[in-house]
């Protein structure tokens, strides 16, 4: 009928956290506002900002190499909303995007959130095929304040579509398209690819068309010999 027991707890928990705080503490000052993180873990000052432009493939690692320790601060401050990423990846990424390029990534292990960044440097190594790219967001929140070492999915573009496997492409009378199990035998639908890369493909959607690949199609990947009508089972 009311909350007047539950209230009376509440007070009673308050008391009792107040009686433990004891004399109040010693307040801290700032000289600039910005975003409280109240864990820091020794690795602030391994890359700076500074020096993002000129960072290169064993500067990252040897990063990457560094164990985190807590520290014995009540935290640190994140004084902008301006945040890095900075990778090793493969230098093929370099037919893809540019300096300046704008990208979206996501950290799989923080969140399902896409973030939204700018290509700030994208260095090669032709020794080891491998390049250094940099990447910058001004999308801050909690989760990202408190990264450090995470892995990142990079989306270049966004394909919307039907992932099939390479192996179930076939052509037929110079149509490209897949065989598909209708009953008991073989049906070839063609199919518009959108994007394809090793081992998959994305065809276009087409909910208009009887004849088109449908989501639930049962799509054959292997066997040869196929074609419309063969009876497969």
């Amino acid at each position: 009928g009311n909350f007047n027991a539950y209230i009376e707890t509440l007070k009673a928990r308050k008391a009792t956290l107040v009686q433990q705080l004891g004399q109040s503490g010693t307040p801290i000052t700032v000289e600039q506002g910005g975003y409280f993180v109240n864990t820091t873990d020794g690795c602030e000052n391994l890359l700076k900002v500074e020096q993002l432009n000129e960072l290169t493939c064993a500067d990252i690692e040897k990063a990457l190499e560094t164990k985190p320790i807590e520290g014995k601060s009540i935290g640190k401050l994140v004084s902008s909303c301006e945040w890095y990423v900075a990778a090793v990846v493969d230098q093929s990424i370099t037919k893809h995007i540019a300096k300046d390029d704008w990208v979206e990534i996501t950290i799989p292990m923080i969140s399902d959130e896409v973030y939204r960044c700018r290509v700030e440097s994208l260095t090669i190594n032709y020794a080891d095929g491998q390049a250094v790219l940099v990447l910058c967001c001004s999308q801050m929140n909690s989760n990202v304040s408190k990264a450090r070492i995470e892995k990142i999915q990079l989306r270049m573009d966004t394909y919307h579509g039907m992932r099939i496997n390479q192996s179930a492409l076939r052509v037929v009378v110079g149509i490209t398209g897949v065989y598909v199990v209708d009953g008991i035998s073989a049906k070839f639908k063609p199919v518009d690819i959108i994007y394809s890369d090793t081992g998959f493909a994305i065809c276009a959607y087409d909910s208009t068309n009887s004849n088109a690949l449908k989501q639930y199609d049962e799509v054959i990947i292997k066997g040869g010999d196929l074609c419309d009508g063969k009876i497969i089972r």
